[in-house]
């Protein structure tokens, strides 16, 4: 069986070096889990690390509140009509400027869903 990933990445290795490119630092995929501390550390070393653990410190930022609210600089919700989310594109009902976004029932745009801060 012919392996093609192994080809594409032969054949980019070989482009990169005949251009005096660098080599790529290998990525680590979705599928890949640092199970053991020697991995865990190699890949604090060389800056890589799994979706899994990425993910799981966007989730924490996220979690913190302020600047890492999932939709910032989108209040989650406000007070009095109710938490974010989205519908089709609609016109603000403050200022007439088209947006997803709505709070309750009322669509805002950005600009008038930060005014109550």
């Amino acid at each position: 069986m012919i392996d093609y990933v192994a080809r594409a990445r032969e054949a980019s290795r070989r482009w990169r070096e005949e251009h005096g490119l660098p080599p790529r630092v290998p990525l680590l995929s979705s599928r890949s889990f640092l199970s053991s501390s020697q991995e865990r550390e190699n890949a604090a070393e060389t800056g890589t690390e799994s979706l899994c653990e990425a993910t799981i410190k966007t989730t924490e930022t996220t979690n913190a509140g302020g600047k890492g609210r999932y939709a910032f600089p989108w209040p989650d919700q406000i007070e009095g009509l109710g938490r974010r989310h989205t519908e089709a594109l609609t016109p603000c009902a403050n200022c007439g400027v088209g947006t997803w976004c709505f709070y309750g029932p009322s669509p805002l745009c950005l600009q008038c869903s930060n005014l109550g801060r």
